[in-house]
């Protein structure tokens, strides 16, 4: 860690981000969740996804990694908005692989059926795509205990100290290009 905290202020360069031009050239994106047993969380998940502004094309695929509780039946009211793969049990790895197979998007947006998106996370990873040296960006993972409302929180208390430290790790990695 101490390497790591000296690299990072020594090698930090923040992505040349530049704005889309609104166009027409955004590219097209694949929303790729793997899921199992997830048939509860999932029609919260892709109303989250599909409300999210995006000015280019996106397509929304869902693989259920051997999923029992009827993942297709949930996500059957969405229509063609949601492309589902059911693919046998193999973990998420191998869920994620059989997705992106079968993608058509430019950049691969991975996401779990847990998670929800802010209204600008699919406009702000995709501009860092803008500077050539990107390859892979990340967002940031905010639990529940951080957003000012820890009554409401669903996380322990002991994962503050733990959490802190991993976002810093992870802060220091991506300022020194690293994936975590």
């Amino acid at each position: 860690p101490l390497l790591l905290a000296v690299w990072a202020r020594v090698a930090a360069r923040a992505p040349r981000k530049r704005p889309i031009d609104d166009a027409g050239a955004w590219p097209a994106i694949s929303i790729i969740v793997a899921a199992r047993n997830e048939a509860a969380r999932l029609p919260a998940r892709i109303t989250n996804l599909l409300s999210l502004p995006y000015p280019g094309p996106r397509e929304i695929i869902v693989v259920s990694d051997g999923s029992t509780d009827n993942t297709a039946a949930a996500l059957a009211p969405f229509g063609a908005a949601v492309r589902v793969l059911e693919v046998p049990p193999a973990g998420k790895p191998a869920a994620l692989n059989a997705g992106t197979a079968i993608a058509t998007g430019e950049i691969f947006v991975f996401a779990d059926a847990r998670q929800r998106f802010s209204e600008k996370a699919l406009l702000e990873l995709v501009a860092n795509f803008t500077d050539p040296q990107v390859g892979g960006v990340t967002g940031e993972l905010v639990l529940d205990c951080e957003d000012g409302d820890a009554a409401s929180s669903t996380i322990g208390e002991g994962v503050g100290l733990y959490w802190t430290y991993e976002k810093w790790l992870r802060r220091n990695e991506s300022a020194v290009w690293s994936t975590v």
